[in-house]
């Protein structure tokens, strides 16, 4: 998980992201409500069943 965290941070961070992935998310609200709706269950699921994330500080 921070390995995936880090590089999320730098490819967000990046022109890439900014011209493609920070672009479509701002043109597709519905595809991120989607997705942050699939995100939260799975989180609820892992939380249910004693599954815990690492913190990334």
């Amino acid at each position: 998980m921070p390995f995936l965290a880090i590089m999320l941070v730098v490819t967000f961070g990046s022109s890439f992201g900014d011209k493609f992935m920070c672009q479509h998310a701002m043109k597709a609200p519905d595809e991120m409500r989607e997705l942050h709706k699939q995100f939260y269950a799975y989180m609820k699921k892992m939380k249910k069943c004693g599954c815990k994330a690492k913190k990334v500080q």
